[in-house]
């Protein structure tokens, strides 16, 4: 589970959560809201036992759209049984149908996946290759928390790149580049 949330988090957030255990906190915390409207207001971390489990809530649904999305990649186009079928047999206890036709559902309607009618069911295949989805999703998370957290989330990755190998750092600026 933690592997999936690395990999499809931020590259520069799964590097923190790597370099600091609360850096995985804070990515996690950073994914939930990722499916929240922007607000005027500035987020802020739960303070409350109601406020953290508002936030593990939505960091499951997450989790469960990202190892949807997981699944449709490997498949292509599919339906919700295939996919609830494939993600089953990882699991110790069953999830209901329902629950994957909803977690598809919002896929599609958070415009991750195409969803046509074919007679009584609905066939699913990915908007975006993985590596698109991650590249917009980095995207967005280094934006928001720039915004957030200014010069202090610049510092923070400026001290986790120093700490990489001399040939990894040189990667990734060769990546920033084309990016």
């Amino acid at each position: 589970m933690a592997g999936l949330i690395l990999a499809l988090a931020s590259p520069l957030l799964a590097l923190c959560a790597v370099a600091c255990p609360v850096g995985m906190g804070a990515m996690m915390w950073f994914m939930a809201r990722g499916s929240r409207s922007n607000n005027a207001q500035p987020a802020r971390p739960p303070s409350t036992l109601d406020d953290l489990r508002h936030e593990h809530e939505r960091l499951g649904a997450q989790i469960e759209s990202l190892e949807g999305m997981e699944e449709v990649w490997r498949q292509g186009r599919t339906n919700v049984r295939a996919v609830m079928e494939a993600l089953n047999k990882k699991r110790k206890k069953d999830r209901a149908y329902t629950t994957y036709m909803t977690i598809m559902a919002r896929l599609a309607r958070k415009g991750l996946l195409y969803r046509e009618r074919e007679g009584r069911t609905d066939a699913y295949w990915p908007r975006f290759t993985r590596e698109e989805f991650l590249r917009s999703r980095a995207q967005q998370e280094v934006s928001t928390l720039v915004s957030e957290f200014g010069e202090v989330a610049l510092v923070h990755f400026a001290k986790e790149i120093g700490k990489l190998d001399p040939a990894r750092a040189k990667a990734l600026r060769r990546l920033a580049r084309g990016a």
